[in-house]
């Protein structure tokens, strides 16, 4: 994720110092945008709401990832809407907020979990039950 927000930071970079610099929507291709990102942002909202009501950790995961998904629809759809009504680096600029923010997010999210990931094993009974059973 940190290297797709680092090629997103250098897009729009790239676009933010282009001489062509023109970015408009019609009123329809404007109320697809709208209306598909409100729906999924919705319907991920929802998703968190859900998600949080069960004591299980890994759904409780699943509504860290779709609060993520709400609020980088959220920042995209301003993003778009103030370019297309303002001025044309809003949207590069809105990338770049989205993806320093995924950069940050999913760089807490190992260092959270970095134990998990190297050095440590389960209990040696615990691995003579999952032997037995995968046997």
């Amino acid at each position: 994720m940190a290297t797709l927000g680092l090629q997103i930071i250098l897009e729009s970079l790239r676009t933010m110092l282009s001489s062509h610099k023109e970015f408009s929507l019609t009123k329809e291709q404007e109320s697809w945008v709208v209306g598909i990102m409100l729906s999924v942002t919705l319907v991920k909202l929802l998703l968190v709401l859900y998600c949080r009501s069960f004591t299980n950790e890994i759904v409780k995961a699943y509504a860290q990832d779709h609060f993520f998904d709400v609020i980088t629809n959220i920042i995209g759809l301003i993003a778009v809407i103030l370019a297309s009504y303002i001025d044309d680096w809003i949207d590069p600029v809105g990338a770049i907020i989205l993806a320093i923010y995924t950069i940050r997010t999913w760089s807490m999210t190992v260092l959270e979990n970095v134990n998990s990931l190297v050095g440590k094993s389960a209990r040696p009974e615990y691995l003579s039950n999952l032997y037995f059973i995968v046997m």
